[in-house]
Formats: structure tokens, C-alpha cells, sequence
């Protein structure tokens, strides 16, 4: 589902991130957990952004962009719509 999609690229970009910092090379980035960045989602960011390609928030006022597909994307770049 988009969840995952979203958990998988997440990782992906948060691993380059991480490629780019002076860190031990026996670090490894921990596998991501679904469950719990959902909950983390819908805490902290559901109130104002979508995780939908259109925009449409079903939790709270839309006041944010659509947070689809940001992983690996510069801010700034792309027009976002609702």
C-alpha cells in the first residue's frame, strides 16, 4: 500500500542522508516499522499534511501539502496540489 511505498523510500532516503555523515561503517540503519510511522504520522503531521497524491486529509484542515512522494525530492522544486 502507499504506506509502505512511503516506508521504503523513506528509508532509502534517509539511508543516502546517512552515507553522507562521518558514522562508524559498523552502523546500519535500522529497518523501518510500518505501525509505528503511522501512529508518528498521524500525531504529529496528519493534522495539517496528506500522505494522498491529490491533497485530501481526512484527519485534519489540509493546511500543508500532500507529504506523497517527498522522499528524495528538494523542497522547493515541484508544485504540490491539493
Amino acid at each position: 500500500g502507499t504506506l509502505d511505498i512511503m516506508s521504503s523510500a523513506a528509508a532509502q532516503a534517509a539511508k543516502a542522508t546517512l552515507e553522507n555523515r562521518d558514522l562508524d561503517d559498523s552502523w546500519q540503519l535500522p529497518d523501518g516499522n510500518v505501525k509505528r510511522g503511522k501512529a508518528l504520522f498521524k500525531k504529529h503531521c496528519a493534522q495539517c499534511h496528506s500522505m494522498y497524491p491529490d491533497g485530501r486529509n481526512i484527519i485534519g484542515t489540509s493546511q500543508g501539502p500532500t507529504m506523497f512522494n517527498v522522499c528524495g525530492r528538494v523542497s522547493g522544486e515541484e508544485a504540490v496540489g491539493r
